[in-house]
């Protein structure tokens, strides 16, 4: 036996050999496992109809889509039929030059479905940074100019929507803006996240009484399996009994008790929009609309007109804070009623202000709009948090502190598309979301 073969011996060669096998078997199932993510995504890609995903993701990845998603585009798009065409269009929106702004404005769309490998390999491609408010579902970076600052708050309530917003976002984006910013949600962010989430989606949309798809986003469930699910998530009887509600707001209460009064006012302009804005205008409030954005850039609705908050409009620190609905319907008797709906100010917004004043000034507000447009009943809808009226908790509260809110009679509106927006039926004073004059 040579000295070479006594210095390794057999059994050492096998112990190598068969480490060396291993390591080759983790790798390919990691690698497996790495191509299934990818084909899931391009999968999600297909259906939401995002052309920019797939050509950053084949380009960053190098592996192909299976091309049987191509059954995938026929189902969900009225538009891409071929996926070669498909391709090509992605790739051809980033021919030349990179338009920095039309990459800021892809980012939301691919945090929205989810798409973390196609939203990674886009900012690798375009070296556009991935700004915080993309993934706080806003596009008001795009149209306040790239200089504003990123905020504290701004990071504090992009985990509130992500956090929520669970059913859209895969929770990995919740590790991912701890690493970009480099700060750590709050506690008490999390919990109300949490509430949030329980509240506007589970209560509202997942387990809703009616399991009407559009609301929902899954096939109806069965009675008995309904009521089996709301029983486990504790919303079976009153959601305000949840022990997740009550503690949240105990602790909100606590954090409460040590905070000052400040007698500053703020400017705050609603700013009618049309265009991008119009049908943005649900990302911009955090609303249930959102999947609204096609029939709205197609003009439909035509007598629903999007208004967004501004704060200090026209100075350096200008914001945009949320957004609002209104609608002009009519009476069966043909009476002009204005519907103020989807009254969405941001979560931030509303922690910093008196609710009660400001909800006070918007409605003034909209009582000087309607007369202007000689419309004499102005009416809100009387319905949970996260239905038509608003998708903030506290802007419901405040409505019910009116005096007029349970006295007031239902008002029976002419059924119109703008008056059953979103599935919620207002035009029914015997519905679930009847609308309700406010004075």
């Amino acid at each position: 036996m040579s000295n070479e073969a006594k210095k390794h011996p057999v059994s050492e060669v096998q112990k190598t050999t068969k480490k060396d096998t291993e390591g080759h078997k983790e790798k390919e199932r990691e690698q497996k496992e790495y191509e299934y993510l990818v084909q899931s995504e391009y999968r999600e890609l297909a259906k939401a109809g995002l052309p920019t995903g797939y050509w950053a993701l084949t380009k960053k990845t190098g592996i192909e889509p299976d091309w049987s998603i191509e059954q995938e585009l026929r189902k969900h798009s009225d538009r891409y039929f071929n996926l070669k065409e498909f391709l090509f269009e992605g790739e051809a929106m980033y021919e030349g030059e990179v338009d920095e702004w039309k990459v800021k404005y892809e980012y939301p769309a691919l945090v929205c479905n989810g798409c973390m490998e196609s939203l990674k390999a886009l900012r690798e491609l375009t070296h556009v940074p991935l700004i915080v408010t993309a993934l706080n579902y806003s596009i008001e970076e795009r149209y306040l100019g790239e200089n504003r600052e990123i905020t504290y708050g701004d990071i504090q309530e992009g985990y509130v929507n992500i956090i929520k917003n669970q059913q859209r976002i895969q929770y990995g984006f919740v590790q991912a803006l701890q690493e970009m910013t480099g700060i750590a949600p709050k506690q008490e962010i999390i919990e109300k996240s949490y509430h949030d989430h329980l509240v506007q989606y589970v209560n509202e949309h997942y387990l809703h009484a009616e399991q009407k798809e559009h609301q929902t986003n899954h096939i109806p469930f069965s009675k008995e399996l309904l009521h089996a699910l709301q029983q486990v998530w504790g919303v079976r009887q009153q959601v305000e009994k949840n022990i997740i509600i009550q503690t949240q707001r105990a602790i909100t209460a606590i954090t409460q008790t040590g905070e000052t009064t400040s007698e500053k006012t703020i400017p705050v302009t609603l700013v009618p929009v049309r265009g991008v804005f119009r049908i943005f205008s649900g990302d911009i409030g955090d609303a249930c609309f959102t999947s609204q954005h096609k029939t709205l850039a197609q003009g439909t609705f035509e007598k629903l007109t999007a208004f967004v908050f501004v704060t200090n409009r026209g100075k350096k620190d200008e914001r945009i804070q949320g957004s609002v609905l209104v609608v002009e319907a009519e009476t069966p008797e043909g009476i002009p009623v204005l519907v103020v709906r989807a009254n969405n100010p941001s979560e931030n917004f509303m922690r910093s202000v008196d609710a009660k004043i400001c909800m006070t000034r918007v409605l003034e507000e909209m009582t000087a709009l309607a007369q202007r447009r000689n419309i004499p009943l102005v009416v809100v809808p009387r319905d949970g948090a996260s239905a038509s009226s608003s998708n903030r908790e506290i802007v419901v509260q405040t409505y019910r502190s009116f005096p007029w809110y349970d006295s007031a009679d239902p008002i029976e509106l002419k059924n119109e598309p703008e008056t059953r927006f979103n599935g919620y039926c207002n035009f029914d004073k015997n519905g679930a979301s009847p609308v309700i004059p406010i004075s």
